[in-house]
């Protein structure tokens, strides 16, 4: 008689990334499993001990409904021994034969006892064993030959990087990135955190190439120091270009939308455009230019930073709190040194040098105690250079130490400054006035 054509299920399995196929060639090494799958038109009986018979016409069984179906030639009809199948009220079963031609019997369960797909992938992800929280991802582009990675990687949720090899990295993700250790020998790296922000423990793309960019919608971070201790490290052939795209105007103190500490180096340029908080406590080094630039919050500086051209520090004001810039560094500029703040305080602590200029100015106070020199040193003596200009607009203007220039020397503020600083100019144009 003829039998209900059996209805078969496809199990949901959770996506994993296969690493290793040792276990899965040992599994094909073994004596094989042959199932024979017939179509709707093979007729076939499966009863307990009894034979399973092909037909001589019978193809392979299309289990995605496409509509078509490969014939193939069978095998001599042999009738074949098998076990008794035992059915899962949960999933298709395959019971393997005891008999030498190692055919096997497939069963399959009722469709009312089985799970919907939904409930399956719920039970899984509530499972002790879930699908982490966290994904890892180890960049490796060099496993073929001829093979041009081209990107972006897009990636839901939180991802750890970690890559070493000879092209380019450009990876968006919805979550925070944790560059764990990125290695690109002169290949641009670019990471963008579109609801997060970016974590940098090692990133290293050569001494003479690679651009770095790093965009992130919260935050981009260089811990004091690596899970393992380490000293953080960014170190960028060419420019690095580090932003945040948020857009709140009044940043909580505390909270720095740019925080960097351990080593920092560029060949080039360095450009920090950040809509929050920025602190810098680093070894940072400048090929060519460094900007350090914060739409709504504070800057505060700290460590020692050595710029191949023009340095930067702005505070724009468009924020609806105080800005204030703080530097406790010690700072060598080739070129031009210019600090501002319009819509707070200016502190400088420390040594500061400069070739053509040192503007420096703020809204409020502006307070100085370190030493000061613009122009270039030959035997102790200035030869040659700009000139200094401190001025604040609604404070008063407080120096300490000294400030020695090649040609002038400006002072401009509210009354009631204090100045005691020694001002030396080799031109002998020392100006100090209030308004």
């Amino acid at each position: 008689m003829r039998t209900k054509k059996s209805e078969f299920q496809l199990e949901p399995l959770e996506p994993r990334l296969l690493l290793s196929g040792e276990a899965l060639f040992g599994a094909l090494a073994a004596p094989a499993t042959i199932l024979a799958l017939q179509t709707e038109q093979a007729q076939a009986t499966i009863t307990d001990q009894t034979a399973v018979t092909a037909s001589s016409q019978t193809g392979l069984l299309d289990l995605f409904d496409t509509g078509t179906a490969a014939t193939q030639t069978p095998a001599a009809q042999t009738p074949v021994a098998t076990e008794t199948a035992q059915v899962s009220t949960q999933e298709t079963t395959i019971s393997s034969s005891g008999s030498d031609s190692g055919t096997g019997a497939l069963t399959s369960a009722s469709p009312s006892d089985q799970q919907t797909t939904a409930e399956q992938l719920v039970e899984t992800l509530h499972a002790a064993n879930g699908p982490p929280a966290i994904q890892v991802f180890y960049l490796c582009l060099t496993g073929a030959s001829d093979v041009t990675y081209q990107g972006p990687v897009t990636v839901t949720g939180d991802i750890e990087l970690f890559y070493v090899g000879n092209q380019a990295i450009n990876v968006t993700a919805t979550g925070k990135i944790t560059a764990t250790y990125i290695k690109t020998n002169g290949q641009d790296v670019s990471l963008t955190s579109t609801g997060n922000k970016i974590v940098v423990d090692h990133l290293d793309t050569g001494s003479t190439s690679g651009l770095v960019t790093l965009k992130a919608l919260s935050s981009v971070a260089m811990d004091a120091a690596t899970v393992t201790g380490e000293t953080p490290t960014l170190n960028c052939g060419n420019t690095l270009k580090i932003s945040t795209t948020n857009t709140v105007k009044s940043p909580s103190s505390g909270t720095n939308d740019l925080e960097l500490h351990g080593i920092v180096k560029t060949a080039a340029h360095a450009e920090f455009n950040i809509n929050g908080n920025v602190l810098i406590d680093a070894a940072l080094t400048a090929g060519l230019t460094l900007k350090v630039h914060s739409n709504a919050g504070s800057i505060t500086l700290k460590g020692t930073y050595g710029v191949g051209s023009d340095c930067e520090v702005l505070a724009y004001g468009q924020g609806t709190g105080t800005q204030d810039i703080t530097i406790n560094a010690a700072m060598t500029v080739a070129n031009g040194l210019h600090i501002e703040s319009t819509k707070g305080a200016v502190t400088m602590n420390g040594t500061f040098q400069s070739v053509d200029y040192a503007n420096i100015n703020s809204l409020n106070k502006l307070y100085f105690n370190g030493s000061l020199t613009v122009g270039i040193l030959v035997n102790g003596k200035l030869t040659s250079g700009g000139g200094a200009h401190l001025k604040s607009q609604n404070g008063i203007v407080e120096a300490h130490g000294s400030v020695w220039a090649y040609v002038e020397i400006t002072i401009d503020g509210k009354p009631g400054y204090l100045i005691d600083a020694k001002l030396s100019s080799v031109t002998k144009t020392v100006s100090i006035t209030t308004h």
